[in-house]
């Protein structure tokens, strides 16, 4: 039995399921900073975990012919995991995956079955493929980035540069590597050079649209502001965006603008501010400082008019 066990778990090469925990745990935290779900995140972490196992059991399943000449002591040729129990334990982990992000959400279901779908595309089509392996491969780790911001994709908004980063810095790692095993980079060295240039291009767009990001670490209950100048032309240009803050025990405002809690009170002849409570299925229960057409339907509405007003639309 536990020659059996060890043959398994060489299958899923257990020791590398924590390192694809790494992208979830990036992606949550990008996208929801401490406000961590702690059923939702370890959700995401099994499924993750899950469909690792399954993919790297998949690779072993295919690679068994080249295994049998060059690694003959894996599980498979050496006879200790027989070929009908690695499909079905493939089969094993990957429903396991999907039903440990269905617990996670709707969304997270439909990223890990995105990404259950890239890694069977890697180990039986792209993977001896020059172009579309490394691709593939990139796209996998993307998509494993992805899948940990993919509780609260709708305020990921700027975030969604780091996938892409992710994309782009393995796909010249694999290619790389691939270059090394033929002997030396040749005439190829452009295709990882120009990758590494998309990276430093990446994080520029980034330095230079940080700004434009949207907070977004908002749970039912907590306290929400949109702050801003009430003349447009002395305000900041971080004012002219619309940001959504946790009240983190005194009022947003005073944090948004760097006021110390609680000793300095606002002016209101200098400020204005909206706040509303994030209810069940993200209904707002408001209190504005200036006049809106109608009640805010919910948080869309809600920035929508204060983006409107900010844009001097109304």
């Amino acid at each position: 039995m536990k020659d059996k066990i060890f043959a398994y778990l060489q299958l899923t090469r257990f020791p590398n399921l924590f390192t694809s925990m790494a992208d979830i745990l990036a992606g949550y935290l990008i996208i929801k900073g401490l406000n961590i779900d702690w059923p939702e995140f370890l959700a995401l972490c099994l499924s993750t975990c899950f469909i690792y196992g399954g993919g790297c059991i998949l690779n072993d399943v295919r690679d068994r012919n080249l295994d049998a000449s060059e690694r003959p002591s894996r599980p498979i040729p050496s006879g200790r995991v027989a070929l009908c129990e690695a499909g079905f334990l493939t089969c094993i982990f990957f429903g396991l995956g999907l039903f440990s992000a269905f617990l996670a959400g709707k969304t997270p279901l439909v990223m890990a079955s995105i990404l259950i779908l890239l890694a069977v595309s890697y180990d039986i089509f792209t993977k001896e493929m020059p172009l579309a392996g490394p691709i593939n491969m990139a796209a996998c780790r993307g998509a494993n980035l992805l899948f940990g911001m993919s509780p609260a994709f709708q305020w990921a908004g700027i975030a969604l540069v780091f996938p892409v980063f992710s994309f782009t810095y393995v796909f010249a790692l694999t290619k790389l590597s691939h270059f090394e095993v033929e002997g030396g980079l040749g005439g190829k060295g452009w295709v990882v050079s120009g990758s590494l240039f998309l990276v430093v291009f990446f994080l520029s767009i980034l330095a230079m649209t940080r700004h434009l990001a949207l907070d977004c670490f908002i749970e039912p209950g907590k306290w929400i502001a949109y702050p801003w100048w009430t003349d447009k032309q002395e305000a900041p240009d971080f004012a002219g965006h619309v940001n959504i803050h946790n009240k983190p025990g005194y009022d947003p405002c005073e944090l948004f603008f760097g006021w110390p809690p609680g000793s300095v009170g606002q002016n209101t002849d200098r400020i204005h501010g909206s706040h509303g409570r994030v209810g069940a299925g993200r209904d707002v229960t408001w209190a504005s400082t200036f006049s809106m057409p109608g009640k805010p339907a919910d948080l869309v509405e809600l920035a929508t008019a204060v983006r409107s007003w900010l844009d001097g639309e109304e």
